[in-house]
């Protein structure tokens, strides 16, 4: 991890839930000790190339043509539509990993309760984007 302030709980999108990304997740962990073992482990852990893998292939893969684009700009996404949705700085702070850099809250403030950065998540809607995904179905 980057920071100690990447270490957090944060909780599930129920639309995840519904395309049975749990189920995902428990396969992988019956064989595997990673979400995604295909993605090797670099220098600096995984995100390298997590984010390589996506801007090298699954872009082109969906058809995203803009150089503008990029792995990371799924931060500026949900940093941005938790903003238009009025979730408080704070929660936001909590789910997309940043410290909190007063005294008051980032020092002496304890961790915001998984059901409070639930609601904040539930204000993220991504429906028409995730339309055409299809729910895990385990391969025999």
């Amino acid at each position: 991890l980057k920071s100690h302030s990447a270490r957090r709980h944060v909780p599930i999108h129920p639309m995840l839930l519904q395309l049975r990304f749990q189920e995902f997740v428990e396969t992988r962990a019956l064989s595997q000790n990673r979400l995604f073992p295909e993605l090797p482990e670099g220098r600096d852990g995984h995100s390298k190339n997590a984010s390589r893998w996506f801007n090298d292939r699954l872009k082109k893969t969906c058809g995203i043509t803009s150089p503008k684009k990029v792995f990371h700009s799924f931060r500026h996404t949900v940093a941005t539509s938790l903003k238009h949705s009025e979730v408080s700085e704070g929660h936001a702070q909590a789910i997309l990993g940043h410290a909190n850099p007063s005294i008051t809250y980032g020092l002496y403030g304890k961790e915001y309760p998984v059901n409070d950065l639930a609601a904040a998540i539930r204000h993220l809607d991504f429906t028409a984007q995730l339309s055409a995904v299809r729910p895990f179905t385990q391969r025999p």
